[in-house]
């Protein structure tokens, strides 16, 4: 092979959420932004959990500048914890590229069989190769038996596929990961805001005003009394904050009383909350 470009990588970090409920959860999942001469890619990785989504773009330099500017803007509108930059990616994508017949066909008509074989049996590093000389606006030169075959844009399609634990989505030279493994630190985060969301559309309903402080109580037996309480075993102190709440407990459905039914999960739990 010939035309190996000089490549500077970069990785962003970034830890996301699964948004799978309405209110959202913390089931966050990672981000990365790697770089190819001046392209960029992006992954993240959840701390919490040490879970990772990884994320791959091309990005020009200046959008990268850029979103260094607005990145605890961006953080805060898609749930992600953190973002740094990395440079290496193998191991975090898996790539394929396929040979376009249309294009290449007209040139190397009776090397296509050899092409599409040669193509099929490249490696990751040769593949992020022929990208980075797609972005530098060069032909890569794959040297076949037959001759050497010129590859030049639109002569071929790149896709990543799905890892196991991984999603993986395309869309021209913009790649996103996504790691869906959702830990139990992630999980009771995410029942924490959950939880939040409930209290607060309560606090909504009862018209408190929103400088009210309030006691809270959740009534939940089985899973999600389980749940519920490991959940405020970690997240007590967040769920008051965001709340106003001066105490959040958990406890039995059967002490609910009349206290009022939300929507949780496939069925309802009760809440109970008190201005003071």
């Amino acid at each position: 092979m010939v035309n190996k470009k000089s490549r500077q990588e970069v990785r962003v970090k970034k830890h996301m959420r699964i948004r799978n409920r309405i209110s959202g959860t913390a089931e966050r999942p990672r981000l990365a932004v790697y770089r190819s001469n001046n392209h960029m890619y992006a992954q993240i990785i959840d701390d919490v959990a040490g879970s990772t989504l990884v994320a791959a773009c091309t990005l020009e330099k200046e959008v990268k500048e850029q979103l260094e500017k607005v990145k605890e803007l961006v953080l805060g509108e898609v749930n992600v914890k953190e973002m740094e930059f990395i440079s290496e990616t193998a191991g975090l994508i898996t790539k394929k590229i396929k040979p376009n017949f249309k294009t290449l066909g007209k040139i190397y008509g009776k090397q296509m069989k050899e092409i599409a074989a040669a193509l099929a049996a490249l490696g990751q590093d040769v593949i992020s190769e022929i990208q980075a000389s797609e972005t530098s606006g060069t032909g890569y030169v794959l040297n076949l038996p037959s001759g050497d075959v010129t590859l030049n844009k639109g002569d071929y399609e790149i896709s990543s596929e799905d890892m196991p634990g991984w999603l993986v989505a395309t869309e021209g030279t913009l790649t996103l990961a996504l790691d869906i493994t959702i830990t139990d630190a992630l999980r009771y985060e995410g029942v924490a805001r959950e939880l939040i969301n409930r209290i607060q559309n309560l606090r909504k309903d009862s018209d408190f005003d929103v400088t009210d402080k309030i006691t809270v109580k959740v009534f939940a037996d089985g899973l999600d009394g389980e749940e519920i309480a490991a959940s405020l075993a970690g997240f007590r102190d967040y769920v008051a904050a965001q709340t106003l709440a001066v105490d959040v407990q958990a406890a039995p459905l059967s002490e609910s009383g009349d206290a009022p039914e939300v929507e949780w999960n496939d069925g309802n739990i009760r809440i109970r909350v008190e201005r003071i």
